[in-house]
């Protein structure tokens, strides 16, 4: 990715699998962790700190305020998805969002409503579904079969 600019994430929720997030991010070419949020601000600076200049924030809204971002990951608990992605779209942010998206099928379509009216990019993570590709992936690369 030479002479490409790195795509900026925030991520909303930052407890367990906030945290994994981070750690990812930390580790990736192509990803910059800018800004993380959460209630707890305790947590919100556990994975700030993952990041190195981090900027941490009490909540959704500041984060999509006051960062310059591409793109959210969601990972707060299953009630508060649906609102945390919301706000993001309506911010015309690109989503990764941990599963459920909503709590009922009236959020989810109208996640995907607000999706389109927005134009992003909008995926609900499901951390297992792609394990084996990715492996395989792998394999290819450190075999030099492709590269």
């Amino acid at each position: 990715m030479e002479n490409q600019a790195r795509i900026r994430v925030g991520i909303v929720g930052c407890g367990y699998q906030g945290g994994i997030l981070a750690q990812t991010i930390a580790r990736s070419d192509t990803l910059q962790l800018v800004a993380c949020a959460d209630p707890d601000t305790a947590a919100a600076g556990r994975v700030a700190a993952i990041g190195g200049n981090v900027v941490a924030c009490a909540s959704v809204e500041e984060l999509l305020r006051g960062s310059d971002l591409d793109a959210v990951l969601i990972a707060t608990s299953h009630d508060a998805l649906y609102e945390c992605a919301l706000a993001a779209i309506q911010a015309g942010k690109h989503i990764l969002a941990e599963k459920p998206i909503g709590m009922d099928e009236k959020e989810a379509a109208q996640l995907e409503e607000a999706v389109v009216r927005a134009n992003v990019c909008f995926m609900s993570g499901y951390s297992f579904r792609y394990l084996a590709a990715w492996q395989k992936v792998r394999e290819l690369l450190q075999a030099g079969a492709v590269g």
